[in-house]
């Protein structure tokens, strides 16, 4: 599987990755405003957008680099649903610790719901831990933030 970073021409695929994963329908204001913060990420030097795949997309990361306390923040991470436990996610979070390794950065950290079971595991399979808790965060729930020191 391909790992390289993503072209303009991805972020509409990647937009509707992150509809699919979510399991949710979406209207034509909630794709346009997705793209929009694609494109923001996309144009922000500091941050990057990985895919999985060449000519069809079958997810991807965004991190960003935070130059001031030496870590990388991985943003969102989404896998189509049919592509899910064939460790596609595991191969774009892998290329992430590389790359923030490779740049002797010193930490990686994540931000998710406490109700997340499957994005904890995720994590906690590929070396991360539970550092806090955040209560509140979200709407009727409470965020993890998990890190793994490189």
């Amino acid at each position: 599987m391909k790992i390289r970073e993503a072209s303009y021409d991805n972020l509409v695929e990647c937009a509707d990755i992150k509809f699919k994963a979510d399991g949710s329908k979406y209207s034509k204001n909630e794709m346009a405003l997705n793209l929009k913060y694609l494109k923001k990420y996309y144009e922000n030097k500091d941050s990057k957008i990985i895919v999985a795949g060449e000519t069809e997309i079958f997810g991807y990361i965004i991190y960003t680099f935070d130059i001031w306390n030496n870590s990388v923040k991985v943003d969102f991470i989404y896998v189509r649903p049919d592509k899910q436990g064939i460790k596609i996610g595991s191969s774009l979070l892998d290329f992430v610790i590389k790359e923030a390794t490779n740049k002797n950065y010193r930490i990686i950290f994540v931000e998710t719901k406490k109700t997340e079971n499957r994005a904890i595991e995720f994590y906690k399979k590929n070396g991360f831990i539970i550092n806090c808790i955040i209560q509140e965060r979200y709407k009727n729930d409470d965020a993890l933030i998990m890190s793994k020191h490189l």
